[in-house]
């Protein structure tokens, strides 16, 4: 009875640590960084990503990699995108698209041309007061070398009133938009009316997977680490502090 006792707790822990370490190994060491924590406000038309004083609209936000660094984003993907909104845009954007690309460009003075990829589009959205995020449905593969550029559109046909966000002031030009009725906010060229540039960005939070996530350098990992852990490769064990193999 006792040796049932005790082979039944020690099956208990073995199946406790094979789900503890299958758990930490689906763990993607995502962390959100914010880059700008200024208290402005920008509701400019063509600065704003919500402006919907106009039926159609195209900003530009370029990011430098220095400022990326600072926030430890290296190499790594770019998984989501949120604007801190303090007053409601109307009406509700509809194809609301986020589209971003590596850029050499280190202040903006028009659009970017750039190889853009698109990392977030729906059919409409009216983001309420507070962080607005938008998860990518494809992540944006940064390559830590050049700066990038998001570029924020939408399509309406009616119009009211603009959406604003929250703003820093930064050291060089890094906002740049067009806009109008009875345009294509997201077609491939500017819109007809432009805004000025300026060194005036909304505040932003960034959802970041580095690459190769975790102290292995892409292994699997621990999150929170434990003591005497290891991944052997060759062989597809993991041994915890403990005279006991398991296979994942």
């Amino acid at each position: 009875m006792n040796k049932h006792i005790q082979k039944t707790k020690l099956t208990s822990i073995i199946l406790l640590l094979i789900m503890l370490v299958s758990n930490a190994f689906n763990v993607q060491a995502q962390i959100i960084v914010q880059l700008g924590t200024g208290t402005g406000t920008q509701g400019t038309t063509g600065l704003t990503p919500y402006g919907t004083l106009y039926e159609d609209g195209k900003a530009s936000y370029l990011i430098r990699k220095s400022e990326l660094n600072a926030l430890g984003v290296l190499s790594g993907n770019i998984t989501s995108l949120a604007f801190n909104v303090t007053g409601v845009p109307n009406p509700a954007l509809g194809g609301f698209t986020i589209k971003m690309a590596h850029t050499n460009v280190t202040a903006l003075t028009g659009y970017v041309t750039a190889s853009f990829s698109t990392v977030y589009t729906t059919a409409s959205t009216q983001p309420s007061i507070g962080w607005a995020t938008y998860n990518f449905s494809s992540t944006f593969a940064y390559n830590d070398v050049d700066n990038i550029v998001i570029e924020v559109c939408f399509d309406n046909s009616s119009w009211s009133g603009n959406g604003t966000v929250q703003s820093s002031p930064t050291a060089f030009t890094s906002a740049y938009g067009t806009y109008q009725d009875g345009g294509t906010g997201c077609g491939p060229g500017p819109l007809a009316n432009a805004a000025t540039a300026v060194a005036n960005r909304p505040n932003m939070r960034l959802g970041y997977t580095p690459a190769g996530s975790g102290p292995g350098g892409g292994n699997p990992f621990l999150a929170p680490p434990i003591a005497a852990f290891a991944y052997d490769k060759g062989i597809d064990t993991v041994w915890v502090n403990s005279p006991y193999a398991f296979v994942n």
